[in-house]
């Protein structure tokens, strides 16, 4: 999974624009939508506010700033809550690496 991906789940999830998200918008809405991108990567990806911001297009403290006010608000609102981590299962079912399906050693046959 990449930083991209999961800001284009974002973008669906909240309805958000990726150009609106990638530039210098202070709309509320898409505010909101960069700061939980920052969020899901950080947590998702374990990736560094540094890289997440080369990633944005955002200095390091601002995607600091950003996972910080999204972890008070998942505190304070129950539906915000619900919403980001609804979203943030669904991409960590996408990273679990698939089970090997099929042994080395399958029963029945001899090793040589």
């Amino acid at each position: 999974m990449k930083a991209s991906e999961i800001v284009t789940a974002v973008c669906n999830e909240f309805s958000v624009k990726r150009a609106d998200l990638m530039k210098s918008c202070r709309l509320s809405e898409v505010v909101e939508a960069r700061q939980v991108a920052f969020y899901l990567i950080r947590s998702v990806l374990r990736l560094s506010y540094r890289l997440i911001g080369s990633e944005l297009d955002r200095d390091h403290t601002t995607v600091g700033f950003g996972c910080r006010a999204t972890v008070r608000r998942l505190r304070t609102d129950v539906m915000f809550n619900m919403r980001v981590n609804s979203l943030k299962s669904g991409l960590l079912n996408k990273v679990k690496k698939p089970v090997n399906k099929k042994s080395r050693n399958q029963p029945g046959k001899k090793k040589r």
